[in-house]
């Protein structure tokens, strides 16, 4: 399937998000954070846990296959507004963390954002590493380790409060 330019610039940038200046994947990232948020009040558990784990693989996927055509188009390695590996970071994330605390309604999405946002600024071994590798796998899978490490401090976080 052959996607126009016009879907593809909607896409990486998060439906318009990435256009928005200054920290473009804190508010790419916030917007998912918001939309987990939202799931969770609407649906019951495990369904939040499943769309946020499918809304983040399939941003993944497109994170990887357009990434190439973003730095092209924005003339850019890795550029701001192709935001759509903090989204799928993102709600990997979410994903990870409602998967063990879904009653957690508002801390868990929180901290979640918090921890995704410092993890992926931070860039701590081996994540800043992944960006060297070619084409959309740099540009995504760092941010997907990122992701690991935001569950994994968050459920200990959470574990500790709990």
């Amino acid at each position: 399937m052959k996607l126009s330019n016009k879907i593809r610039l909607l896409i990486v940038t998060g439906f318009g998000v990435g256009m928005l200046p200054a920290a473009p994947g804190t508010y790419a990232s916030a917007a998912a954070t918001g939309v987990g948020f939202g799931l969770l009040r609407l649906c019951d558990h495990p369904a939040p846990v499943i769309a946020c784990g499918l809304l983040g693989a399939v941003a993944f996927v497109f994170s990887v296959k357009l990434a190439p055509w973003a730095e092209a188009r924005f003339g850019a390695k890795d550029p701001g507004r192709h935001v759509i590996d903090e989204v799928a970071g993102q709600f990997l994330t979410l994903a990870i963390v409602l998967a063990v605390y879904p009653g957690y309604h508002f801390w868990a999405p929180l901290l979640s954002f918090v921890l995704f946002r410092f993890f992926d600024i931070a860039k701590p071994y081996p994540v800043r590493s992944l960006e060297k590798l070619k084409g959309g796998w740099g540009v995504s899978l760092d941010d997907a380790l990122a992701a690991v490490y935001a569950g994994a401090a968050a459920l200990l976080v959470l574990g500790f409060a709990g």
